[in-house]
């Protein structure tokens, strides 16, 4: 797991990042890609906080709002927030 660089987990049917959470502190993870899933409350994104090399982010496809995104992209606020 220290190794890992990037995590896709798109098309999964994920609603919950809180596993996530038991990973973040000793992972070198910089890409995590969550589209296409059911993420659906912006709390969820608290979970990914210790994931210190984070760069890159996927809830949606880039320059398609509705096409692969997570309920959670539908808050207008959700850009701050993540």
């Amino acid at each position: 797991m220290r190794q890992l660089k990037t995590l896709v987990l798109s098309h999964n049917r994920i609603v919950s990042l809180q596993p996530l959470a038991q990973i973040a502190d000793y992972s070198k993870i910089h890409t995590i890609d969550l589209v296409d899933n059911y993420v659906g409350d912006l709390s969820q994104i608290k979970a990914l906080q210790g994931f210190r090399n984070l760069k890159d982010l996927s809830f949606k496809v880039v320059g398609q709002d509705q096409k692969g995104s997570n309920p959670v992209c539908d808050f207008s606020n959700y850009g701050l927030q993540v």
